[in-house]
């Protein structure tokens, strides 16, 4: 199987194309990325990007209902309605987050 070639920008000598160092004038070689190197773009299906905006929204719930308990305790000292709904949402965001994780998991392709 022939091995696949190019030529040294600096001195034109045909080198194998996987050459880091031209072996005649010994020039660094400019980093190209072969065909087989690249990476396939990632393509989620409906169902994997409505997981995961469900996912994130469960996230933004966790967040803001431990910044609701943060400030209504620094605030007011404690303030039950605030604290109570910011451990509310903390408690539903982090069990959709669970929840939605698992669904991810068990929709990944193997």
């Amino acid at each position: 199987m022939p091995v696949p070639t190019k030529n040294c920008p600096k001195c034109k000598k045909e080198i194998p194309e996987t050459a880091k160092y031209c072996p005649e004038c010994g020039h660094k070689q400019p980093y190209t990325v072969h065909k087989d190197q690249r990476a396939s773009p990632v393509v989620l299906t409906r169902k994997e990007r409505q997981l995961r905006q469900d996912n994130l929204l469960y996230v933004v719930g966790v967040v803001v209902g431990i910044i609701m308990i943060v400030f209504s305790i620094i605030s007011e000292g404690i303030n039950l309605v605030w604290t109570g709904l910011g451990f509310l949402l903390s408690a539903v965001g982090g069990v959709g987050f669970i929840i939605t994780r698992v669904r991810i998991w068990r929709n990944r392709k193997p």
